[in-house]
C-alpha cells in the first residue's frame, strides 16, 4: 500500500510535496498530473490519503476524482489544497482555530472523504510543517477509523434503520450529550476538557463524535459526556444534529453550548447566559401573500430547573479556568472606549430570556425590538434553541434540556473572531464548572 497520492498540474507544487512528504516525512507517494490518471491510480492501490489541487487544470477535473471516489464508495480521505483559502480548515485538525469555511462545507456536505482544506499561496517552511502536521494527524485519524470498522469502507451515507439501530443498542448511555454549532465553540470544549481529537473521536454514519470524561465532585465518580458539532447554523440542523445525538447516545441530559448575539448596554462581551424562556419565531403563518412570524415561548426545561435551582457557581474559580484557557483580546485600535465599556474580563453568568429565529442577527434593531414588543427580559439572540428545544421535547419521554450560551456580540461592527473564541471559552468553563459541581445527573430518571 503506498501511503499519498499528490495530483497536481502545476510542478512546482509537486515537487514542493513530495519533498515535504517522502523525503522529509519518509511517507511513500505516487504523483499525478491529471484526473483520468488519478482515477487509475486509486482504482490500482489502497492508498491512506489523496491530496488534491483545488483546480487540476480545471475545477471539473478534481471533482471527477471526488465523483469516482463516491461512487466506488472509497473510505480514502481527501485533503485539498488551494490559494483561495487563508487558512487550514477541517473538522479533524482545526490547525489555528478558525470558523469551518462555506466553500469546505459545501464541499464535505457532498464528498465526506474530503476532511482538509490547506491554503497554498506559497511554498514556505511554514507551510510545509503545518501540511506534515495536518498530513500525519489525517492519516493516523484513518488508520483509527480502519481499526474500528474491521477495515470496511468508512460510510458515506447513513446506514439502513436497521442497521443504526442495531448499532445504537450496542453502545453505552451516556450521561451528558454536548451539541455545540460552530469550529470556536468545538475548540473551547476540545481544549477544556482535555479531548484528543485522535484517540477520543468516533464516527459514525459520517459524523464525528467526541468521547470526554468529567470528574463529578457530587457523586466522586467520572461522568460520561459525548460532543458533537453540527457545523451548519440554523434551528432545522440543530433539531436534526440533537434528534442523532439522543437517537444514538441516549444521554440522561443534554445542552446546547455556544455564542449568541447580546443587547448592548444589558450584557457585556463573555458573559454568560441560561436562559429561563426561548422565545422562538421558527413557525410562521402566511396570511395576504406574506409569511409572518408566530412567535412561541418554552421554558426551561422543568426536570433540569429543580436539578440546577441550588447550585451557586464560584465565580474565582470559572474566572480563573477561562483565563488558563485563552488569552484576553486585545481591544482594536480606535475602539478602546467601547471595549472597556462592553467586555467583560471577568464574565457575569445571567439567568434571562432569549430570542431564537432563523435569522443571522447582523442589525441590533432587530432585536431590540422584539425585546420591547415580545419580552423586556430578553437578552440575547441565536438561532438554534427552538429547533434543539422542539426535538428535546419531540420524544416521547422528554430529554431533559439546557441552554448554555456566551454573549460574542452585539449585533453590529464591534465584533471580532477573538470576541467569538473568548465567549465560546466563557461559556464552556461555566458548563464545566456547573457539570463538575451542580449537575446531579442521577437524579434524572
Amino acid at each position: 500500500m503506498t501511503d499519498v497520492l499528490i495530483a497536481d498540474d502545476l510542478p512546482e507544487w509537486r515537487e514542493y510535496l513530495y519533498d515535504a512528504l517522502h523525503v522529509r516525512s519518509t511517507l511513500s507517494c505516487d504523483v499525478v498530473t491529471n484526473a483520468d490518471d488519478a482515477i487509475k491510480y486509486v482504482d490500482k492501490d489502497s492508498y491512506k490519503l489523496l491530496i488534491l489541487n483545488r483546480k487540476i487544470r480545471t475545477y471539473n477535473e478534481t471533482k471527477k476524482i471526488l465523483d469516482h471516489i463516491l461512487e466506488k464508495g472509497l473510505s480514502v480521505p481527501v485533503i485539498i489544497y488551494s490559494a483561495h483559502f487563508p487558512h487550514v480548515v477541517s473538522p479533524i485538525s482545526d490547525i489555528r482555530g478558525e470558523q469551518i469555511d462555506d466553500v469546505f462545507r459545501n464541499y464535505h456536505d457532498r464528498y465526506r472523504n474530503v476532511v482538509c482544506f490547506i491554503d497554498k499561496t506559497e511554498c514556505s517552511d511554514e507551510n510545509r510543517d503545518e501540511i506534515i502536521d495536518v498530513v500525519h494527524k489525517t492519516i493516523s485519524f484513518r488508520q483509527k477509523v480502519s481499526k474500528r470498522i474491521d477495515t470496511e469502507p468508512l460510510p458515506l451515507r447513513p446506514t439502513l434503520e436497521g442497521e443504526s439501530r442495531k448499532s445504537e443498542m450496542a453502545r453505552d448511555r451516556k450521561d451528558i450529550a454536548i451539541q455545540v454549532i460552530i469550529s470556536p465553540e468545538l475548540n473551547s470544549v476540545l481544549k477544556q476538557f482535555h479531548i484528543d481529537i485522535v484517540k477520543d473521536c468516533e464516527p459514525i454514519d459520517g459524523s464525528l463524535y467526541y468521547h470526554a470524561k468529567i470528574h463529578s465532585n457530587i457523586y466522586d465518580r467520572d461522568l460520561s459526556i459525548i460532543v458533537y458539532c453540527q457545523s451548519e447554523q440554523g434551528n432545522s440542523p440543530s433539531a436534526a444534529a440533537a434528534q442523532r445525538i439522543i437517537d444514538i447516545w441516549r444521554p440522561k441530559c443534554i445542552f446546547l453550548l455556544g455564542i449568541s448575539a447580546g443587547i448592548r448596554g444589558k450584557i457585556k462581551i463573555g458573559d454568560v447566559v441560561i436562559p429561563r424562556i426561548v422565545f422562538s419565531d421558527i413557525l410562521g403563518v402566511v396570511r395576504g401573500g406574506k409569511r409572518l412570524p408566530r412567535m412561541g415561548a418554552d421554558n426551561l426545561d422543568y426536570v433540569m430547573t429543580q436539578i440546577l435551582r441550588p447550585y451557586e457557581c464560584d465565580t474565582e474559580r470559572w474566572h480563573s479556568a477561562l483565563h488558563d484557557a485563552i488569552r484576553q483580546p486585545n481591544p482594536e485600535s480606535g475602539k478602546e472606549d467601547e471595549y472597556r465599556l462592553h467586555f467583560a474580563l471577568y464574565p457575569t453568568m445571567f439567568e434571562s430570556n432569549m430570542y431564537s429565529s432563523n435569522s443571522l442577527l447582523r442589525d441590533r434593531r432587530v432585536i431590540q425590538k422584539v425585546k420591547k414588543e415580545i419580552n423586556e427580559q430578553i437578552r440575547i439572540g441565536e438561532m438554534e434553541a427552538g429547533g434543539f428545544i422542539q426535538t428535546c421535547r419531540s420524544r416521547s419521554k422528554t430529554v431533559p434540556w439546557c441552554i448554555v450560551r456566551g454573549v460574542a456580540d452585539f449585533g453590529d461592527d464591534f465584533k471580532s473572531d477573538e470576541f467569538q473564541r473568548w465567549a465560546a471559552h466563557s461559556a464552556t468553563s461555566y458548563l464545566k464548572l456547573l457539570i463538575e459541581d451542580g449537575l446531579r445527573v442521577d437524579h434524572i430518571e
